[in-house]
């Protein structure tokens, strides 16, 4: 649950990141929670394949880029057609966003 629990940090712990790149993450409507201060955020995902238990990350991410959008955060949408595995560059580019937005040192 690696992406979700990437999407609850960015939900609830924004003020201590600098900036947040769920995998396969996102929320249904009632869970999300606007997060505390702006923050970018690089979403990935599998497309419409991407399912997995039953659980719908398609769904799950494009509502939490709508929802993160219309609370002014700036997002990145990256899908594939993987469906719930991971390109082999995903760790690489997820490298290049967090070295783009570093924010300030805590």
């Amino acid at each position: 649950a690696g992406g979700l629990f990437t999407s609850y940090l960015t939900m609830y712990r924004s003020e201590v990141l600098a900036a947040s790149a769920p995998f396969s993450g996102g929320v249904t409507d009632p869970d999300y929670v606007a997060p505390a201060r702006d923050l970018p955020v690089m979403l990935s995902w599998g497309g419409s394949w991407d399912r997995f238990g039953g659980f719908d990350f398609d769904a799950a991410t494009v509502l939490f880029a709508d929802m993160l959008r219309d609370d002014g955060h700036d997002v990145a949408l990256c899908p594939h057609r993987l469906g719930h595995f991971l390109p082999d560059d995903a760790g690489a580019q997820a490298l290049v966003f967090f070295e783009d937005h570093r924010g300030e040192p805590r």
